[in-house]
Parts: C-alpha cells; structure tokens; sequence
C-alpha cells in the first residue's frame, strides 16, 4: 500500500470512526459497545489532531499525529478476529471489514 497524505489518512479515519459508530449501535452486548466506543476514541483523538493541520499541508506524507494511535494494534487486532460477532448487519460488517485493513497499516 502506497504512503498516504495527510488529507488521505484524515479522511479514511473519519470514515472508519462513521463505520465504527454503525458497528457501536448495532452491537448486541456491551464487551462489544465498550470495545468499539474505545476504538473510536482513540481513533477521534488522532482525527482531532489531523484536522489541526493546515489545508496548504495536507500532501506531506501522514504520520501519527497522537501518542496514543500507536496502542490501537491490539483493539484493531481484535475486532478484526471477532468481526463476524461484532457486526452481524452485512453491510457494516463489509464496510468495517475493508476499512480495518487499510487502518489497521498506518498503525504499523
């Protein structure tokens, strides 16, 4: 996968955090609420930081913004692995699926 920009990353983080609160309401029990509600503030944070960044940068290559984005590993890992129980509507469980993947590399 190519380096993203910075408009590119801040743009595939919102619309993984829009996904992930179809999934937060769609979940059936709360391991699961908890689990995505923190997914997406760790998410929201770095997504606060990013649109901090000036329109005239938004073509330098993206970096983690937030100290925190680098402890996303673990959840992401684990909603990946439990997906199918998570996002039951098919749907949300497509659109999650493929955003997991591509977020899941700017984390490493």
């Amino acid at each position: 996968m190519k380096q993203l920009t910075l408009t590119e990353a801040t743009n595939l983080l919102d619309e993984f955090v829009y996904a992930l609160d179809n999934a937060y309401w769609q979940a059936s029990c709360m391991e699961h609420k908890d689990r995505i509600y923190n997914l997406i503030r760790l998410l929201t944070e770095e997504v606060i930081e990013l649109h901090k960044v000036s329109v005239q940068d938004g073509g330098y290559p993206y970096e983690p913004a937030g100290e925190d984005f680098t402890e996303l590993d673990a959840p992401l890992s684990w909603l990946k692995n439990n997906l199918d129980e998570v996002c039951k509507r098919s749907s949300t469980h497509q659109e999650v699926a493929a955003l997991i993947n591509q977020v899941s590399w700017l984390v490493k």
